[in-house]
């Protein structure tokens, strides 16, 4: 055993100490996985700070991530410097937080869940580590690599939702559970482990669920012309198979629809030509 002789109580003191000059609540801090002195934290009023341990004085980068709290925030797997972000304002904006080029204070994506965003984590890369890439709106590179998020149940009805970030406009999948998730783990690739409010841990096999394209509905709508004064025909779009016996009917449809509005154009000019000829007449006449 080893006792304390000093009258003087023992005492925890931090090797080091960072005043963020921020006057709000710290969300969230994470470690930069391609670095062993950088991390980054998220903040109630929606910004974003990079720090570096070797300077801690002031911050490397700072970014207005976000219209109101930030909550969470997630690196990409190593060898990226890209950051994810969510807030209460419902975005999740992925950031470029390296030096190799300009930071132009915009995320280089940026989708809108619907939601509050609780929590974050990066899809762990496993066979599926060589992502394909793709140009993001601030004329960069960078890799498609999915996140899931989480929602209060309240507000989404899908508690885990996972995303592309070259699919901003539909998620890839979505996960529901019974009760609100208060938190969730990767256990590899593809599964995935979430905790709730009504006490229960949920494991999901991400092979087994479906994609969200897989449950779109089977119809949509275009238009004849390009100026927008024809007709609208029902198509179908989403899961081909469910309708391939309907693709004949709707093509040979269309195009009896198109050959009736041809004659009805060339019969409706017709007779305008025929009232301007008369009234041209008639005014010479008098």
């Amino acid at each position: 055993k080893i006792r304390n002789t000093s009258s003087i109580p023992l005492k925890n003191i931090s090797e080091l100490t960072i005043t963020t000059k921020q006057n709000d609540a710290i969300r969230d801090i994470k470690w930069n996985p391609s670095s062993q002195y950088s991390f980054a934290t998220i903040h109630d009023s929606g910004t974003i700070l990079k720090y570096d341990t070797r300077y801690p004085s002031q911050a490397e980068k700072k970014i207005s991530a976000h219209d109101g709290p930030g909550l969470c925030i997630h690196w990409m797997y190593e060898g990226t410097d890209f950051l994810a972000s969510g807030g209460r304002d419902g975005k999740l904006c992925y950031w470029y937080m390296g030096d190799s080029r300009p930071s132009l204070g915009m995320p280089e994506v940026s989708i809108n869940v619907g939601s509050s965003i609780d929590k974050l984590k990066f899809r762990p890369s496993g066979e599926r580590e060589k992502q394909s890439g793709f140009q993001t709106q601030s004329g960069y590179y960078m890799n498609d690599h999915e996140v899931a998020v989480s929602c209060p149940k309240n507000q989404s009805k899908n508690n885990v939702i996972l995303y592309k970030p070259s699919q901003m406009y539909m998620p890839l999948k979505v996960i529901g559970t019974q009760r609100s998730t208060t938190g969730f783990v990767w256990f590899d690739e593809n599964n995935l482990f979430s905790i709730d409010k009504g006490n229960c841990i949920n494991g999901f096999d991400l092979n087994k669920e479906p994609e969200m394209k897989d449950n779109l509905g089977g119809k949509g709508m275009k238009w004849r012309d390009i100026e927008g004064d024809g007709l609208v025909f029902a198509s179908p779009i989403g899961v081909k198979e469910r309708y391939t016996m309907l693709e004949p009917f709707v093509e040979d449809f269309e195009e009896d629809m198109i050959g009736e509005q041809d004659d009805y154009n060339g019969e409706h000019t017709g007779q305008s030509i025929s009232t301007v000829n008369s009234f041209k007449n008639s005014f010479s006449n008098s």
